[in-house]
């Protein structure tokens, strides 16, 4: 997998579906939303977890906080 810096393109879309998860709406209405970007994204199960805790969740986890 490239560092973010230089897959902006693919990683933009992820971003915005993970980020999606740590608003405070109800997060099932855009379910098959998510499920569509992360499915044509070209990162593995594996790089999307990743991506999810390392890039994501560092960045949107104060918003759990509320």
């Amino acid at each position: 997998m490239k560092p973010a810096h230089e897959d902006l393109e693919h990683r933009r879309p992820v971003w915005s579906a993970l980020s999606d998860q740590f608003l405070d709406t109800d997060t099932s209405l855009t379910r098959s939303w998510r499920v569509g970007i992360l499915a044509a994204s070209p990162y593995s199960i594996e790089e999307l977890q990743e991506i999810l805790l390392d890039e994501v969740y560092p960045v949107c986890r104060t918003n759990l906080m509320n």
